[in-house]
């Protein structure tokens, strides 16, 4: 009966990891979708596809400033927001943690397992914020 009612204790637990990181997942995806409607038909603004790199899945929202005036690859200019999905959220508060401390990544904020990151002083600040706050709802 012990031996039972361990195994069950120990899958309650494995689904409740698996729910909660297949959760992650979604919001990461879900926010994705909303910078994509966000930027729909905007002429200078890009979301990146979903790659993964060394133990996290990432995306970029790049956003052009001067696409009417640029004449040459060299001219325009862009801002980009990196946004990370952490496979374990000791990672993503270590890495939260270290932005916050050299500054380096600029501005960060940081909703369980997923970070996002743009350059301080950037002109779209306002909209990576209400991109985000519309998906977790701060």
């Amino acid at each position: 009966m012990k031996k039972i009612s361990f195994l069950l204790t120990l899958l309650f637990l494995l689904s409740c990891v698996g729910c909660s990181q297949e959760n992650d997942r979604r919001q990461f995806e879900a926010l994705r979708e909303a910078f994509l409607e966000r930027g729909e038909s905007v002429e200078g603004y890009q979301v990146s596809e979903i790659a993964s790199y060394d133990g996290f899945d990432f995306f970029c929202v790049r956003i052009c400033l001067n696409t009417d005036d640029a004449a040459t690859v060299d001219d325009y200019m862009w801002y980009e927001a990196e946004v990370m999905l952490f496979s374990s959220e000791a990672q993503a508060d270590e890495a939260y943690r270290r932005n916050e401390e050299t500054g380096v990544g600029g501005t960060c904020k940081q909703q369980g397992k997923i970070l996002i990151y743009w350059m301080s002083k950037d002109p779209f600040a306002d909209l990576y914020n209400e991109v985000f706050q519309s998906v977790f709802e701060e």
